[in-house]
């Protein structure tokens, strides 16, 4: 496993551990079940999270050992309603299909524990209870100008010893589709610049190679040679790194990528906008969604009907071709 991603998973699980602390010790059993399922930290970090809530939900508020003993069928049916709404600056608002799933697979996997365990007999989370996905996919990505408008941005704006630093991270992002966890993880030795690959660690642990283009290796040999300029006594392999010589968080990334698209798009531009960019990109230009796919390392191919779905340049040929009929 690439030392990039044990360093962000020992940081992550470390943090999740501390707030186990001041919790329930059932709460630590399940953690490690999860661990052991081999769960991501963030997956584990959001049921964790959930059942906490669901615990201050059936008590009040107050931390129970055992509060798990006497939950029923309508505790849970009470919390699931509960989530259908929030409140945000005095405002209530309904919340998502999927908002709630999350909540309720938590639960689900909580009580299925419990029962595995045999701390309870029965798995109290219903079926029914399950909210139904009518969310429509919301895919944001950018255009072909709006990329080109961000790199000249970067070109621009970025201090001289990371303007190729912030072009790489774009350019990787949006040509390769690689998650940004992914992409922060990247170190040196993962870099084959005679195959043009970088060896990468994506979700649930999927190992791949990714190949670059021409442009993409060019940015990469310049920012290599910046690294080593401005960053060469540093204590990390990582190929992306901070000005103050450590690993680069998701966070930074996030805040780069709003300066950067700042004055270019009005589009909230996050981390994972670069991938759907990447996604859209191929769809639009060949129409093979399987391509996209295997660019993107999807499982399931319906996964990515949603670039497909949210494609306005295919909706448009299509109805340029209907037209033609008549």
């Amino acid at each position: 496993m690439s030392n990039g991603r044990l360093e962000r998973e020992t940081i992550e699980f470390a943090k999740i551990e501390d707030k186990l602390k001041s919790l329930p010790e059932i709460f630590t059993e399940y953690y490690y079940t999860l661990r052991a399922e081999k769960k991501s930290y963030r997956t584990i970090g959001e049921y964790i999270n959930s059942i906490k809530n669901f615990m201050e939900f059936t008590t009040n508020g107050i931390v129970s050992r055992n509060f798990y003993n006497n939950v029923s069928t309508m505790d849970v049916n009470k919390y699931m309603i509960s989530l259908e709404t929030k409140t945000i600056k005095g405002r209530t608002k309904a919340t998502s299909s999927s908002f709630r799933a999350s909540h309720w697979y938590a639960l689900n996997s909580f009580f299925d524990f419990l029962v595995d365990t045999k701390k309870i007999t029965i798995n109290p989370v219903s079926k029914k209870s399950r909210p139904k996905m009518t969310d429509k996919p919301s895919v944001t990505y950018l255009t072909e100008d709006e990329i080109s408008g961000i790199i000249e941005c970067i070109e621009d704006e970025a201090k001289e010893t990371m303007v190729n630093r912030d072009l790489l991270l774009f350019m990787l992002g949006v040509t390769t589709g690689i998650r940004v966890a992914a992409l922060e993880q990247i170190n040196i030795e993962d870099i084959n610049l005679e195959n043009n690959t970088i060896h990468v660690i994506e979700k649930r642990n999927k190992e791949f190679d990714i190949l670059i283009s021409k442009k993409v290796k060019k940015v990469l040999v310049a920012w290599l040679q910046d690294r080593e300029k401005y960053f060469g006594k540093i204590n990390t392999n990582a190929l992306f790194v901070s000005q103050y010589g450590q690993r680069i968080s998701y966070d930074a990334i996030r805040k780069l990528l709003i300066k950067y698209a700042e004055g270019v798009t009005n589009k909230k531009v996050t981390p994972h906008v670069l991938r759907h960019s990447c996604a859209t990109a191929i769809y639009e230009k060949t129409g093979d969604l399987y391509l996209a796919s295997a660019q993107l390392h999807h499982s399931n191919i319906s996964t990515t009907m949603r670039y497909a779905d949210m494609s306005n340049n295919k909706l448009k040929q299509a109805i340029n071709i209907m037209d033609g009929l008549i």
